[in-house]
């Protein structure tokens, strides 16, 4: 259906209905029809504008199979990584420290340094 003929048939939807009674039908009718995940990410699209532009990012990046995904498969995946947790950081044991110092070859002064800058960021990771 064209643009133009579907806005004609929706101008009392918009004139008598909020933007969360609209977008509350929207999602009752994506659940209804199955698409659980796509309901999911308008309810979080909708929440905050961080949130938004967080999902928008994540469905413009590149997928990293040769095909593109189906609308589905793109909201699931988006779901999953919009949900994923930052792995946390892995500190060094003072062996594979001296270790890493040692195959790169860094100077007391370099580690230090290293070291500091790591700190200095809130990342320990450094003995």
């Amino acid at each position: 259906m064209k643009s133009g003929l579907m806005e004609k048939r929706v101008v009392h939807l918009l004139e008598g209905s909020s933007t969360e009674e609209l977008t509350h039908a929207t999602r009752l009718s994506l659940r209804r029809t199955g698409r659980r995940d796509v309901a999911y990410l308008l309810k979080e699209a909708t929440t905050s504008t961080k949130r938004a532009t967080k999902i928008k990012k994540i469905y413009h990046a590149k997928p990293k199979e040769a095909k593109p995904y189906t609308p589905e498969k793109r909201a699931t995946k988006i779901k999953k990584i919009y949900h994923a947790k930052p792995k946390e950081a892995k500190p060094y044991t003072p062996e594979e420290a001296l270790n890493l110092q040692v195959q790169l070859k860094l100077s007391k002064r370099d580690y230090q340094l290293l070291r500091s800058e790591a700190i200095e960021r809130n990342c320990t990771i450094y003995p």
